[in-house]
């Protein structure tokens, strides 16, 4: 099995407020699994200012999580407990796998 990244920003139609100012756009990562010809993918979605894992190696995280996809979902998530929107992320991509009928 295989994995990557991207990020992606999401354009709002109108201003949503939140408790700390008015969002235009949200930043988002997007987790890409890959095992023969089949794909599932999983959203990160954390809003930045928000978020508890709204750091600075947040995206390094995500290389780590991708490079080490083959150690199984277990111990991912057991590994990311400060980094909620990748274990979501992540487990929505395995899901997605396994819709499409491969695990």
């Amino acid at each position: 099995m295989q994995a990557n990244f991207f990020k992606y920003q999401l354009q709002f139609k109108h201003p949503s407020g939140t408790s700390r100012g008015v969002l235009t756009y949200k930043d988002t990562w997007f987790i890409q699994l890959e095992a023969d010809s089949l794909k599932g993918i999983g959203e990160c979605g954390m809003f930045r200012g928000l978020s508890i894992d709204d750091r600075d190696d947040f995206e390094a995280k995500l290389d780590w999580a991708c490079q080490n996809i083959n150690l199984g979902l277990a111990f991912l998530l057991s590994n990311l407990v400060e980094f909620p929107s990748i274990q979501f992320g992540l487990e929505m991509a395995f899901l997605s796998l396994k819709q499409e009928g491969l695990l």
